[in-house]
């Protein structure tokens, strides 16, 4: 009778450290991203913004290319139009493009729920969880790739990725905010790929990069960095024979799976305006890019430089010192225009940094492994925990105040703030 209860008494503690473990899991996955859509919901409330009034988010490509996309794609779901041509839209609208954009993206079913009238304004709700879906993302990252990290600081960095300024002033180019959600399972992949040998997540989220060929091919090419880097300083000659040849047969199988897409958006963008020489492009080119544009996409989450000058010093594995030289590369056409110019594949029609959210995340990788380096846990070191309890009354103050002048100083300077909201550039006084 003894032996029985004392197994049931470890049964029940095994069942409840199984419940407490789930519940931990559930949280640390939906807890931010909530929080995410909380922030802007709070923000649309006050301005009156779709779901909480008549006022939408849409503007500049979203007005005149998205809704209308969206809007076809539903005409299209319900029967109503035809995929492979529909004549009801602009000049014509082909199935290539909701191939490409809408069918393998499950948000974009969301428009089934609303009528074709209120596209206008449910795009609101649908970008705002494109954002949480990037902090999701992210929290996926963290917790495969970064498994040290504490949790609330992987929650941190991945709200930092949701509200980035890249997603705030990009976000009406509807595949841009895609990129940005599926990048950090990208990530992920690429780190099992070289860490366990599984190539299955890598080719499936390179061929959803891959389908558009203007943005997909920067990707291809920081990928191509990292791992070249990566190859360079790997000692582990076993394992960097195997590695070559899983992304070789991963890269592959990622490029057929996309094909259809890619290939026909390479012939189109080809012969489009964007289809530019490249040489002559260079030889025109100013010798910087565009501080006033460029360098507030990076500045919102600036704390990527400090952790990238902390991470100097600090001991890096392969993969570490890898995603650290990408992160230093893609510095460089931030400041250079020609090089900036090459990433574009010549062109950037308005848009000069549309890389620049892979730069926010490297950044942010660094920031989340060099925090997973030191240990947090307090529990019994009563000074450790006093100085936890200050710096947080500290941050929490200094916060408050943050927020009071910042929202007096966007009232008295909207009008300059705006400047991109009109023009697709930054100027000296938004800046």
């Amino acid at each position: 009778e003894i032996i029985q209860n004392e197994n049931v008494e470890i049964a029940k503690k095994n069942s409840r450290k199984k419940f407490n473990n789930t519940l931990k899991t559930i949280l640390y996955f939906a807890l931010p991203p909530l929080a995410v859509i909380a922030v802007f919901f709070i923000i649309f409330k006050e301005n009156g913004i779709y779901p909480f009034g008549n006022k939408t988010i849409a503007w500049c490509d979203m007005t005149q290319q998205g809704v209308p996309y969206w809007i076809n794609f539903k005409q299209v779901l319900e029967g109503d139009q035809s995929l492979f041509l529909n004549m009801a839209n602009a000049a014509g609208m082909d199935g290539w493009n909701l191939l490409r954009s809408y069918f393998m993206y499950p948000l974009s079913y969301l428009f089934l729920f609303v009528d074709s009238k209120d596209v206008m304004s449910f795009v609101t709700v649908a970008t705002v969880l494109k954002f949480a879906l990037c902090c999701l993302t992210s929290l996926v990252f963290f917790r495969v790739c970064v498994k040290k990290l504490h949790p609330a600081l992987a929650a941190a960095l991945s709200m930092m990725y949701s509200f980035c300024a890249y997603g705030t002033m990009y976000y009406q180019i509807l595949n841009w905010p895609i990129s940005m959600y599926v990048l950090p399972l990208y990530f992920t992949g690429l780190y099992l790929l070289l860490k366990e040998h599984k190539i299955l997540l890598f080719s499936v989220t390179i061929a959803l990069i891959m389908r558009n060929f203007a943005f997909g091919f920067m990707a291809v090419v920081a990928t191509l960095l990292f791992v070249g880097y990566y190859f360079i300083v790997c000692e582990d000659k076993i394992a960097l024979k195997r590695n070559t040849f899983n992304f070789t047969i991963g890269s592959a199988f990622g490029a057929i799976l996309s094909m259809p897409i890619w290939l026909s958006f390479f012939g189109a963008f080809s012969n489009s305006a964007r289809g530019v020489d490249v040489a002559s492009s260079l030889l025109t080119s100013a010798s910087f890019t565009s501080k006033a544009t460029v360098y507030p996409l990076l500045m919102s989450t600036a704390v990527i430089f400090v952790a990238a000058f902390l991470f100097k010093a600090v001991k890096k594995s392969p993969i570490e010192k890898a995603i650290y030289f990408v992160f230093g590369m893609m510095l460089i056409p931030m400041v250079f225009e020609p090089i900036n110019k090459m990433w574009h594949f010549g062109s950037y029609m308005g848009f000069p940094a549309r890389y620049a959210y892979m730069i926010v995340f490297a950044g942010l990788v660094i920031a989340g492994v060099l925090l997973s380096k030191y240990s947090f846990d307090a529990e019994n070191d009563k000074r450790i925990q006093a100085t936890h309890i200050c710096s947080f009354a500290f941050l929490l103050c200094l916060s408050c105040a943050l927020y009071a002048y910042v929202s007096k100083y966007i009232e008295n300077n909207i009008k300059e703030m705006s400047a991109y909201a009109t023009t697709l550039w930054g100027n000296d006084k938004s800046y």
